[in-house]
């Protein structure tokens, strides 16, 4: 199945929203869609989980170029996507793993995507679809006219796919595995290799003893844990990030985001709704800590309340909050 398409940035999602009111002759909704790309010799293969439609499995080649373009592709509906992905996961090896929220909006056969995708930003993307081949050219026509109509300017058109964009989940190799056995080690070895975030020797000890009954997942490279994450259960629906931390060596090589990416597929199999987490508030100047409420915040976490008090009034604390 062809369609043309284009995919753009977009500073001003606002706008595109009205635009898109103005012109669409039918609106789906907004679609959480979470994107697992697996690694290919040629074309793109990535396993779909969309809170609209389920799970689809979405093998596809189009050329890498900016402006409208041709992309053939089907759409493979999978009825056991958490299989699906471990077996894809072991043959092929993932790439990596976009999540964004859409708003799906049809202005006749050509579908408007607005795209907030975590980490990336917000995008704009128009795809035609078509099955006459003697359509092609008119769908092209079309798409140029939607350029217009939102004002798109070239300097906003991407090649690639969100695929590109997000690049590779880790840099080099590395396992990210749920761990029974040696949690207490590896979150002492690890907070205290990173005394600009953990320098309160009590807190480091409540840590350790605390993650021994924790559901903890860490990440290793050649069999040396660099990065843990443990979980504690609130109830059926949240649980919370209880502590997280990644051997400074390791920073920005996408150690963090891979193991909340964990965390939450495992969480979303358990049902859950909602992650948490608790980092110190802005309003106490911290430049290592205004790096990780960035982190948070691109990863798609939301500000809840600050609790002055909690940590104590040296430490005042700030609740974010994902839905999954």
């Amino acid at each position: 199945m062809p369609n043309i398409e284009i995919k753009a940035r977009c500073n001003d999602l606002t706008k595109a929203t009205a635009t898109a009111k103005r012109l669409a002759t039918e609106h789906p909704g907004l679609d959480h869609q979470i994107d697992t790309y697996f690694n290919t010799p040629k074309g793109r293969l990535k396993l779909r989980e969309s809170s609209l439609s389920g799970a689809v499995l979405i093998p596809y080649i189009r050329s890498d170029t900016a402006g409208p373009k041709k992309s053939d592709y089907t759409l493979l509906t999978s009825k056991d996507p958490k299989t699906a992905k471990a077996l894809l996961s072991q043959m092929l090896g993932v790439e990596t793993v976009v999540e964004k929220y859409r708003d799906i909006y049809l202005i006749d056969n050509v579908r408007v995507h607005l795209d907030n995708v975590v980490g990336l930003g917000t995008f704009i993307e128009f795809e035609a679809v078509y099955q006459d081949p003697n359509q092609e050219e008119s769908e092209h026509t079309k798409v140029r006219e939607l350029i217009r109509e939102f004002q798109i300017q070239e300097s906003q058109l991407i090649r690639g796919s969100y695929r590109e964009q997000a690049g590779s989940i880790l840099h080099f190799p590395c396992v990210i595995r749920e761990i029974k056995e040696e949690r207490g080690t590896i979150c002492n070895t690890l907070l205290r290799a990173l005394p600009d975030w953990f320098g309160i020797e009590s807190s480091i000890q409540q840590y350790v003893r605390d993650v021994d009954s924790m559901t903890t997942f860490a990440a290793f490279n050649d069999g040396n844990a660099i990065g843990f994450l443990s979980l504690n259960k609130h109830s059926a629906s949240t649980s919370e990030i209880h502590v997280m931390a990644v051997s400074p060596e390791y920073h920005r090589k996408g150690i963090g985001r891979a193991l909340i990416q964990s965390a939450e597929q495992h969480l979303r199999e358990l049902g859950a709704e909602f992650l948490t987490v608790k980092t110190l508030s802005p309003s106490r100047e911290c430049a290592e800590y205004e790096r990780t409420r960035q982190f948070y915040i691109g990863m798609g976490f939301r500000v809840v309340e600050e609790f002055k008090t909690l940590w104590g009034a040296a430490n005042p604390c700030l609740l974010m909050i994902k839905p999954l």
